[in-house]
């Protein structure tokens, strides 16, 4: 058995996110799931693996939902999907993730 080499709790989430890539070509994802580290989308051939890439997350907040912009590096691809593992995340965003994946765990 391979052994699971995360370090966050993942949780099921079906949202839409804004992506752009380093060459700032831009397109629409959906998350699969998203924890405090990094998050895997459906497949898109358009961003290559160890690519750094800026997601906005839709995350609620009082008014309705608030685009949170993370940074972060494709860090596998397959038929299943992509990961992205976040770097450079501030307190204040990581913070925020946590609440949020605090409201969507069982």
């Amino acid at each position: 058995l391979e052994e699971n080499r995360r370090k966050h709790e993942r949780v099921s989430l079906e949202e839409w996110a804004r992506c752009v890539g380093a060459a700032g070509r831009e397109r629409s994802e959906q998350v699969l799931d998203l924890s405090v580290g990094g998050l895997r989308l459906k497949q898109s051939s358009m961003f290559q693996i160890f690519a750094k890439m800026e997601v906005f997350l839709p995350l609620p907040g009082p008014d309705g939902p608030v685009l949170c912009p993370v940074e972060g590096v494709i860090v596998w691809r397959n038929q299943h999907g992509m990961g992205i593992k976040f770097s450079e995340l501030s307190e204040e965003t990581v913070e925020k993730l946590r609440q949020f994946i605090e409201t969507l765990e069982p």
